[in-house]
């Protein structure tokens, strides 16, 4: 029996499908190349200190790849000793806990670079950095060229300060049209060139986002770094999953009360469900506060209840409704499937992606935090 805690509704994290995907992706990267799993959004919703420790302890990964320093110190507090990357542009409040904390991050730009130098010597140590290249994402960067020669000149003299790197990301990688990834990769070769004939040879190079490790072989160097790959999603428009990845994640929730209206009658806020027929309503354990959106009441959307599909009728923050008139032998404290399979009926996260009109890593990534997860190996 699993041990349920607390929590209203509950994740099953499959370990041994995680485990399965991340040695077909070793697999296929080959020996002279890591992985750098992403763990950003709290691992895409898994968790990020429990799947960090999974990957770190019991998957063999060295280094690891977060959005934000809040995101690497919670990997630290939680006892992970494995190189960490924040790939994200740091506000400066942050600087001091990443130096503390020994964590990696971007730099592109010289007024960054002096506030994390000051910030290392402040502290004795010597910061890491990895310079983020500019290759078409326009977001952060510095560009291949003069502007990176200047930023190179800059770094050379900052005794804090070790340039442990150099990255780029790929802006449309799964599109069938591979020509500009192909471009973006001319330019950071580029930069690569401009590090090496100033003798500077870095530990981290990686160009390769989730997409690209399937099939970007030209860009495997150091490093790649899988995100939503690792969950079982290839994101690739010509070739689906050829890696022959699988989902591991449940999602499931409680029936907390049962209750018959007649037509006409109403139920949830302002009366937004209106009965046509003597209707039994279930009421659910979850709710818009646990990231289950309602987006997915005015799109159609509904959970498996014994197998059968029942159509969500309204949402609340904490609490949903469901129609199980159609449905035999409904039960309080019956387990509803919210993403996973019940009988013969299944919800996956490309389902549930499309109700909510939305990528599944954006779906999977805003589950919150109050959702109890479960590990199972």
């Amino acid at each position: 029996m699993v041990d349920l805690g607390l929590g209203n509704s509950y994740l099953e994290v499959d370990l041994k499908k995680v485990k399965s995907n991340v040695d077909k992706i070793k697999a296929h990267i080959g020996q002279n190349c890591k992985m750098m799993p992403v763990l950003k959004a709290n691992a895409a919703g898994m968790g990020i200190e429990q799947m960090g420790k999974f990957y770190t302890e019991e998957c063999g990964i060295e280094t690891v790849a977060v959005a934000q320093v809040y995101e690497a110190a919670r990997l630290r507090q939680a006892g992970i000793k494995a190189e960490i990357l924040v790939m994200g542009g740091v506000p400066y409040h942050n600087i001091p806990g990443a130096v503390e904390h020994d964590i990696q991050m971007p730099v592109y730009n010289n007024e960054f670079a002096a506030l994390v130098n000051d910030e290392a010597k402040k502290q004795g140590k010597r910061a890491k950095l990895q310079v983020k290249i500019e290759t078409g994402m326009n977001r952060i960067g510095v560009k291949p060229g003069r502007e990176l020669d200047m930023l190179l000149d800059f770094l050379k003299g900052l005794e804090g300060i070790e340039i442990t790197g150099l990255y780029t990301h790929l802006v449309e990688s799964q599109a069938q049209d591979k020509s500009f990834s192909y471009h973006q990769h001319n330019l950071f070769k580029q930069a690569l060139e401009q590090f090496r004939s100033r003798g500077i040879n870095p530990k981290y190079i990686h160009v390769c986002n989730s997409a690209a490790t399937v099939w970007f072989k030209e860009a495997y160097y150091t490093h790649v770094r899988p995100g939503r790959l690792l969950y079982g999603f290839d994101p690739n428009a010509d070739v689906k999953n050829r890696l022959g990845l699988e989902f591991p994640v449940k999602w499931f929730a409680f029936v907390t009360n049962l209750k018959e209206i007649d037509a006409g009658e109403t139920a949830g806020y302002n009366r937004y469900f209106k009965a046509k027929r003597r209707t039994r309503i279930a009421t659910l354990s979850i709710g818009y506060g646990d990231g289950y959106n309602r987006v997915l009441v005015l799109k159609g959307g509904y959970v498996l209840v014994n197998g059968k599909r029942a159509p969500l009728l309204d949402m609340c923050m904490d609490q949903a409704f469901v129609d199980v008139t159609d449905i035999g032998d409904v039960k309080l404290n019956d387990r509803v499937t919210l993403l996973g399979r019940d009988g013969d009926e299944e919800i996956t996260l490309s389902d549930f992606a499309e109700l909510l009109g939305t990528a599944y890593v954006n779906a999977m990534s805003t589950i919150a935090e109050r959702v109890k997860r479960i590990y199972i190996r």
